[in-house]
């Protein structure tokens, strides 16, 4: 199980790949969609006859509070060798970040709608056989060792009885 969950974690952009496995986050932020798809559609199994427990990472607000100009690999800006000087560095990476700001904020917003959107369709498909647990959190890096007690805290502080509702409604009694 260890070796299914770190190769499940490895994210190319903050972390190393396990055994030669990334996050799932590369191809899919929230899988829950592309499961039902996959159950439905390859394995045959009904609709009425699925459900998910979605479980994130956390949700942190981003707010953009800097120049984004020269964002992205491709920027009519950084093709333009006399506009290079004083422009953030591609894919918006704050090397020179304050504390509550992620290492890769583009990366962030670009996850995080996407999440958004595949739980709003997971949850369109299922209804009350959807669940998603996604805490809010505040807006720090995910791979900065010394947040660990911080989000210790707001893991102990989650109230799981819905989701615990959720597994005895969908699991328990089958």
């Amino acid at each position: 199980m260890s070796d299914v969950i770190l190769r499940s974690s490895g994210a190319p952009a903050t972390q190393r790949a396990y055994q030669n496995y990334v996050d799932g986050y590369v191809v899919a932020t929230n899988p829950s969609t592309a499961s039902i798809a996959f159950a439905v559609g390859k394995a045959k199994v009904p609709l009425d006859q699925i459900a998910v427990l979605s479980i994130g990472t956390g949700e942190a607000q981003t707010r953009l509070r800097r120049d984004t100009r020269g964002w992205g690999m491709v920027s009519a800006d950084n093709i333009r060798p006399e506009n290079l000087k004083n422009l953030p560095p591609n894919w918006g990476v704050l090397l020179d970040r304050s504390p509550n700001e992620p290492l890769l904020p583009f990366l962030q917003i670009v996850g995080g709608g996407n999440g958004y959107y595949e739980s709003m369709v997971s949850a369109n498909l299922l209804g009350d056989r959807f669940f998603r647990l996604d805490p809010r959190i505040p807006n720090f890096s995910k791979t900065d060792p010394s947040v660990v007690p911080a989000v210790i805290e707001i893991a102990n502080k989650t109230n799981l009885q819905p989701v615990n509702k959720f597994i005895e409604k969908n699991w328990n009694s089958k």
